[in-house]
């Protein structure tokens, strides 16, 4: 029996970024990304660390979601793990370019490295 692919995930892990900060505009990025995906995003969320309260490189740092019509975009910035870390994942089942996603992604955090999985989802 063949499955059709429901969608697919863009997996991202970004280190040494530049962009890695508190004061990043998160959301200002999803925005952006969704409308170069083609996807109309919806609800945004974002929770960030107290600067006085944590200072666990794997923990302090900011979460955000931005719900799409077609699913969502998760990130986590880590500004204290590994020179500036984001993870990242793109998830739709709407096709989208992963390569031009993984582009502006990294140009927009500066990443010096990257390491990157796609996920076919059925």
């Amino acid at each position: 029996m063949s499955v059709e692919a429901y969608g697919q995930e863009l997996i991202l892990d970004l280190h040494e970024c530049g962009k890695a900060t508190m004061e990043v505009d998160i959301q200002d990025f999803c925005e952006e990304l969704a409308g170069l995906v083609d996807m109309q995003a919806e609800d945004f969320h974002i929770w960030a660390s107290e600067p006085d309260e944590e200072k666990d490189p794997r923990t302090f740092g900011i979460s955000a979601i931005q719900f799409i019509v077609t699913s969502d975009i998760r990130v986590h910035v880590l500004p204290l793990l590994q020179g500036g870390t984001v993870y990242l994942n793109l998830f739709s089942c709407k096709p989208f370019d992963a390569d031009i996603a993984t582009k502006f992604i990294e140009g927009w955090f500066q990443a010096k490295e990257c390491r990157r999985q796609i996920v076919e989802r059925i």
